[in-house]
């Protein structure tokens, strides 16, 4: 694989649409920076963890379009499922012919940012929308950090150090080969 595009900001959230949201359109547009993608990765929902309870996120919508995907629907994106539902459809209207693959929220010991409920109701909320339209979810929970080794692999018990990131794109290119 070669990196087209990294459109990622420390603190960055998948709700809202500040200017480092993922639902911002000048993020998603830069993932093309370098030109048509095949497969986007999307690894949010940490930071939102920040913001809100994501065991209270939210409704999915459930009711797809019947037709192809034309425009954006509304969704709630001050709430987790409405904004990554969201993020989903402007990535897929944005590049309709890359493979989207979305990774789960990874385990934290730093419950002012995300608790293990968090992480467990925000990966079953991303899992759905996933299977819904059709992305790919990997679960990075499976990478080899766990709450156990987690301040290993992290370099504040939240964002992956060296060590953590070469375990998750391990996984990652394991789980696309």
């Amino acid at each position: 694989m070669v990196l087209g595009q990294n459109a990622s900001y420390a603190g960055s959230t998948v709700q809202s649409d500040t200017s480092h949201s993922h639902l911002n359109n000048d993020n998603i547009t830069a993932l093309g920076a370098n030109g048509v993608p095949d497969i986007i990765i999307i690894q949010g929902g940490t930071n939102d963890g920040n913001f809100e309870d994501l065991t209270a996120n939210g409704t999915i919508t459930e009711t797809l379009p019947t037709t192809p995907l034309t425009s954006q629907n509304s969704y709630d994106t001050t709430t987790f499922s409405g904004a990554y539902q969201a993020l989903i459809e402007k990535v897929m209207l944005a590049y309709p012919n890359a493979k989207i693959c979305c990774l789960g929220v990874m385990w934290s010991n730093n419950t002012s940012y995300i608790t293990a409920s968090e992480v467990i109701s925000a990966n079953a909320i991303i899992e759905k929308l996933c299977k819904m339209y059709g992305c790919v979810f990997l679960d990075i929970r499976q990478c080899g950090i766990n709450p156990v080794n987690v301040s290993a692999y992290t370099i504040d018990n939240l964002h992956p150090n060296a060590a953590g990131m070469e375990l998750i794109a391990n996984y990652i290119e394991k789980c696309l080969a």
